[in-house]
């Protein structure tokens, strides 16, 4: 947000009121703040924001579809795979997801790992993939490598995000 927040709005949800997360002198800041709700529609200037249902991560978190003039983004944050989550995604065109895990090995994960980003591909059939939110566990088996292996197995553009990049649309 720029300006003191005064351009800016922000969604989140409750539990980070609640649980202050969001200082309170803070609240003030945005021209529009929001609780977010599972799977309600949003409008910010000319982009329609769609949130996902509930994910499974410890805390109250949710995704987003987001559709501007030209493409239709998904934001999958942190969460545990489940199938009902893939539903909330369906219909994009570039799919960004928080994948900490090559291989998920947690008796009761809270994250994702690249099997459960090729059922996201499968089902949700995008035409590019930013892979980010990595932890030392995808960092050390080399996320290039597995973004470059998995744009060869399903055809498409998959990347290996990086601190700083910028993604031309």
């Amino acid at each position: 947000m720029t300006n003191g927040g005064e351009e800016g709005s922000l969604l989140l949800p409750n539990q980070a009121i609640e649980e202050r997360v969001l200082f309170t002198y803070v609240k003030e800041f945005p021209k529009h703040l929001e609780i977010i709700k599972p799977n309600s529609n949003y409008t910010i200037k000319n982009i329609e924001i769609t949130s996902s249902i509930e994910h499974k991560h410890g805390v109250e978190n949710y995704g987003f579809k987001i559709k501007t003039k030209n493409h239709t983004i998904v934001l999958i944050t942190n969460t545990a795979y489940f199938p009902e989550l893939l539903n909330s995604y369906i219909g994009c065109n570039i799919l960004i997801i928080n994948v900490p895990y090559h291989i998920q090995n947690k008796p009761k994960p809270k994250h994702l790992d690249i099997a459960n980003v090729e059922e996201f591909i499968k089902v949700i059939k995008p035409s590019k993939v930013i892979l980010t939110h990595f932890n030392c566990n995808i960092l050390n088996s080399s996320p290039v490598s597995i973004a470059n292996e998995l744009s060869r197995k399903y055809g498409i553009e998959i990347i290996s995000a990086e601190d700083d990049m910028i993604l031309e649309l």
